[in-house]
């Protein structure tokens, strides 16, 4: 088991450092051209193996103080694992609902199949848990579980409501689609700067300091993606200029 859970470490790092770098090109590139597809599916496939490998390490850790009789004694490890485990998971949601939108572009109602409802209502799920873990099992996570809880509530909602029909206008499948894969990069980087960046730089590992790592990225992201938004709905809003016209509110200069 120890090589199983030093392959899936390794495997892990390598893999999400390389979605980390990938996540930009389909962010800076021209939308819909080929680097931005060709680096968008590396990004989600990095993003499937990361998610599987954090979440298999769970389980394999789980186990092992399981089997040694240790688990109610651990309860801070406990409750790493299973804040970790929440974080994977909605991750890998975001990750497969980005994709799921871009083959119902037309129809929005055809991507609530059973797969996508339980997908959303178990990211909806899986914050109502992490708040009672961390309001019923006290542990030096339980800050985290609640602060990052809602991550959950603003995947399944969101998912919901698109599948519903409820979400309008014919761009509304491109801003869902790179809502969620934002978000995912937000995971991502996350991921970054609390495991790759406390192994360049010393960290606080304790007190309100030590959570600022895992909220950052969160908090710098939110704000840019609502922007980012805005911007393209502008630009989707701004009618073609056509060759000879002229704005209005511009005066055609005189011919002689």
């Amino acid at each position: 088991m120890e090589w199983l859970r030093e392959l899936s470490r390794w495997s892990h790092m390598i893999v999400g450092f390389t979605g980390l770098i990938a996540f930009w090109f389909p962010i800076v590139a021209r939308k819909g051209g080929r680097l931005h597809r060709v680096a968008g599916k590396v990004f989600v496939v990095c993003g499937y193996w990361v998610t599987a490998s954090a979440g298999l390490s769970c389980v394999l850790i789980a186990g092992m103080l399981a089997r040694d009789g240790v688990l109610a004694e651990k309860l801070d490890t406990v409750g790493a694992l299973v804040f970790l485990s929440y974080l994977a998971w909605v991750t890998f949601v975001m990750l497969r609902y980005s994709v799921g939108v871009l083959t119902t572009k037309s129809d929005p109602t055809q991507l609530a199949t059973p797969q996508f409802r339980f997908l959303a209502v178990s990211a909806l799920a899986a914050s109502v848990g992490l708040i009672a873990f961390g309001a019923l099992v006290p542990t030096r996570w339980s800050l985290l579980c609640f602060l990052l809880s809602p991550i959950g509530l603003g995947v399944g909602v969101p998912m919901l409501r698109y599948m519903s029909g409820r979400v309008g206008g014919p761009r509304a499948w491109f801003f869902e689609h790179m809502s969620a894969t934002i978000g995912a990069g937000i995971a991502f980087h996350t991921a970054f700067a609390v495991f790759g960046l406390g192994r360049l730089v010393e960290l606080p590992t304790s007190g309100w300091l030590s959570v600022l790592p895992w909220l950052l990225p969160t908090a710098l992201g939110s704000p840019a993606l609502i922007a980012w938004k805005r911007h393209y709905e502008r630009k989707f809003d701004r009618p073609r200029r056509r060759p000879g016209t002229v704005d209005a509110g511009t005066v055609a200069p005189a011919r002689g």
